[in-house]
This record gives C-alpha cells, structure tokens and sequence, in this order.
C-alpha cells in the first residue's frame, strides 16, 4: 500500500471512528441522565463502583495479552495471525474462567463486598463476574481486529460493549418507567456477551484456519513475556483513575462518590473523543515501527496532533459552560458537583499525552518504563487521596488525580523521546491553544440557558473554531484532502475554499 492510499484508509477510518465517538458522546450524556434520574444518588455511587471494578478485572484477567496482539501482529499473514490469537483467547478464556469462579466462590467475595461496603449488592457483584468475562473476551477482539486494520468493525463492536446495550435500557424505562441496578448490569451483559457473538460468528474463516493448523504453544510464552509487565500499568491505571471513588466511599459517603463521579465521566466523554484518532493510528504506527520506516514519526505526531485539535477546544468549552451541561444533564440535585467540574478539566488533557508516550514504549518494548510511570503515580494518588480527602473532601479527589496524571505523563515522555520522535511544529498545539480560547469568549459572553441556547451556542462555538483552524493554518489544505479523502462533497468544498 503506497502512502497516498495508506493516509486515505486511515483517514476514512479516523472519520468513521469519530462518528462513532459523536454517536458515544451523545449517548453518554443520556445514560448518566437516566441513571441520575431514575437511580437513587447512593445507587449511581454503587453503580459507579462496580464498574470501576468491572474496568479493573476485565483489563488485568487478560494479563496483557491485548498489547501483544496490537504491538506485534499488525502486518502479519492471515495465517499467523490466526493461529498466533485463537492459541492466546483459549489460554486466557480458561485462565479467566478458572479465576472468576474461585473469586466467587472463595472468601474473596465476602471480603470485597465488606472492604467496599456494598453487602447489599451480592447479586449485583454476582452479575459482574459475568460482565467481566465476556468484556475480556471482547478486548482481546477488538484489538485483534484492531491488528487486522478493520478498525471500523472494531469501533462499531466496541460502541456495542461499552454504550449500544444503553438502547435496551431506554426500552425498558419506556416500557416499565423504571428499572433496578440489577436490571442496568443485566442489559450491560447482554450488550456484551452479543458483541463476543458477533466477532466470533465473522471469525469463521480465521477459526477454520485456527483449526488447520498446529496449536501455537510458543506464542504463549512471547505473549506473557510481552504482556505481564503490563499488569502494573493496568493496576495502577484503575488506582489512579478509580481509587479516589473507594476512597471517598470509605472516608466520606456514596452521595460524595456520585457527586464526583459526574464530572468525572463527563470528562471522560472528551477524553475518550480525543484519543480516537491514536486508536486508529496505533496499528499503522506499530507496523511503521517495525520495519522501521521514517512515517513512524509522522504517524505518531498525527496521533498528537488530532487528538489535541479534538480534546482542547472542548475542555475550553466545558470550562465555559460547566453548570448549563449539568443542570442540561442531571437536573438541579447534581448542581453542587460544578465546583469539582473547573479543576477537574486538566486530567483529560494530560491523560492524553500520557496515553500517546504509552502507546509509543509498548511498541517499542518499553513497557517497564510504563510500568514504573504508572506505579509511581497511582502510589502518589493513593497518598495524597488518604491525606486530602480527609481534609478538604472531593477537592483532595480532584487534585490528586490532576497532578498524578501530569508527573505520569513527563515522566514517560522522558523516556519516550530516546526511542520515537515527535514534531512540534507539525503539532502546532500553541496555535489550536489560542483557537479555543478565541471560541470560548464568545460562548462565555453569549451565557446560554437551557438546551436550545447551549445546543445553539455550542454549534456557533465550534464553527468559530473550524474557521480559526484554518485561518491559523493548523490543518493544510493537503492535510483537510487527505482526511476527507472518503467524502467527494466535502472534498470538492475544500478545493474551493483554498482555490
């Protein structure tokens, strides 16, 4: 594949993942309003909870299998790729099996439902287990397909596990009025273990060769090899961006969890948006790497650069209209979590960065020095969360969480920067900086209410901005060609535009 066509397909799969993201973006905000709405505070805490746990288990249980797979099988034979992941699904879907059915039936249960306070919760914690294996399962998929650059299949997979299961739940408020925490982990299965049948069922042809052939025993040990030191990236990731939550629950109440937990995954909406175009960009990068062509550098600059152009302006926005998207969201019970909102907008940013120099030392092997990142952070977030949140309460969650993930993100760009290189002035961040702080004057100013005027004003935002991106030349006429290579009509606006 020449470049010209390979920018084209990742462009046209950065489009189609963005789409999915809006889609996600704008799902989100509705399940938090039906959760909100229809849940008790205590019970959105419990929720909260549980599938902070769920992210922890699903991701730790693969034991960092799902690295190996997207560092080193991109670009691989059909035939290798194959033979090399079902060995590893079958490996791990007996490991994760084996360990969830002791973690159930062992005294481990009663001893987390007691350590979290949530023994009122064992059949909700029951139903988990089963949402844990199949979310395991489904991520090894997803970046199998990930592997295979059929990132669009992926995404769509992918929006099914994490937000699609969200329609059957509407359906069921429609219906009923309401619904229970156990009904929310139920749906949230369902949605889950269909993905898994839909991969499987489009991996027929892979499964027949799978079949053909010898089982790969060797990859197993390369993959753990590969993967285990993963692990303490993946525990320290959840202490970081979970913790605070059990904490709060321990020192504080349920209530302070939910109150915090709003903005929170508000948040986590942008940074899941910004971090789209490095989840298509990761495999075409890792394969560059590899072979050890110059577009690596390219690649994982374009990673930094879309992301930035995505991620800043909308936490300028959020910044600006904080109070109006909460009260828009989750009524005026939540208004007490703005303050938490404005401190908060940081983590996203440096979430990011950190995600862009990880992605860079896995595929360069460096995955110690993650992991030394990712442990000496979530060391320091769990000491400060214990000294701050006894003193100043969600404040101390929020600002743990800020600057553990700005020491976490220097600290792996020291070490990212002696194995890829990076191009600041393709990046241009000072200019999409000062875009979005243009964008936001006006919203600031114009102070919309209710949703019509914030939808409105948002929507004038965002074309003020476009307009500064191009004004400020951080997209080229060459770049805008490339990105929207798929889409005929926009293309042909474009080449009028720089006519």
């Amino acid at each position: 594949m020449n470049t010209e066509k390979k920018y084209s397909k990742i462009s046209g799969q950065v489009i189609f993942s963005n789409i999915v993201l809006v889609l996600t973006i704008l799902i989100s905000p509705v399940l938090i309003a039906l959760l909100t709405r229809v849940l008790s505070i205590a019970d959105f805490g419990v929720y909260s909870l549980l599938t902070s746990f769920v992210a922890l288990m699903s991701l730790l249980l693969i034991l960092g299998l799902s690295k190996y797979i997207i560092a080193r099988l991109p670009g691989k034979q059909r035939t290798e790729q194959a033979t090399k992941f079902y060995a590893i699904v079958i490996f791990n879907a007996v490991i994760v099996a084996v360990l969830l059915l002791v973690a159930y039936f062992s005294p481990f249960k009663p001893w987390f439902l007691g350590i979290t306070n949530l023994q009122a919760y064992s059949a909700e914690f029951g139903i988990c287990l089963f949402v844990i294996f199949a979310m395991a399962m489904g991520k090894l998929f997803f970046e199998y397909y990930s592997a295979k650059e059929r990132l669009n299949f992926a995404n769509t997979m992918d929006f099914l596990v994490n937000k699609g299961w969200m329609f059957i739940l509407v359906a069921i408020f429609l219906i009923f009025r309401s619904f229970t925490l156990s009904q929310v982990f139920i749906v949230w299965l369902v949605g889950v273990v269909l993905a898994v049948l839909i991969y499987s069922l489009c991996s027929l042809g892979d499964i027949k060769i799978f079949l053909k052939e010898k089982f790969n025993t060797a990859v197993l040990k390369r993959a753990l090899w590969f993967g285990l030191p993963v692990i303490p990236v993946v525990i320290s990731g959840w202490l970081i961006s979970l913790s605070d939550r059990f904490i709060l629950n321990h020192f504080m109440t349920a209530e302070a969890v939910g109150l915090y937990t709003l903005p929170y995954s508000l948040l986590g909406v942008v940074k899941t948006f910004g971090t789209s175009a490095s989840v298509v960009i990761l495999p075409y990068f890792a394969a560059a790497y590899n072979n050890k062509n110059k577009d690596s550098t390219k690649l994982i600059s374009a990673a930094m650069k879309f992301g930035l152009v995505l991620i800043v302006p909308f936490l300028v926005g959020a910044a600006v209209l904080g109070k109006q998207i909460i009260l828009i969201i989750s009524g005026a019970k939540y208004l007490p979590a703005v303050p938490y909102l404005l401190p908060l907008l940081l983590y996203p940013l440096f979430y990011f960065m950190a995600s862009i120099f990880y992605d860079g030392l896995v595929v360069a092997g460096q995955t110690k020095h993650a992991g030394i990142a990712y442990t000496g952070a979530a060391i320091l977030n769990i000491i400060l969360n214990i000294w701050w949140i006894p003193k100043i309460g969600i404040y101390g969650a929020v600002f743990s969480t800020v600057l553990s993930y700005l020491l976490m993100s220097i600290y792996m760009y020291s070490v990212f920067k002696k194995y890829c290189k990076i191009s600041p002035s393709f990046i241009k961040f000072g200019r999409i900086l000062i875009a979005s702080i243009i964008m936001g004057i006006p919203i600031y100013f114009i102070n919309p209410s209710g949703l019509f005027m914030t939808v409105a004003t948002t929507a004038l935002g965002g074309a003020i901005y476009c307009i500064l991106l191009l004004v400020f030349k951080v997209i080229s006429h060459h770049e805008l060609r490339l990105f929207f290579s798929k889409v005929p009509v926009v293309h042909k606006i474009i080449d009028k535009i720089f006519a």
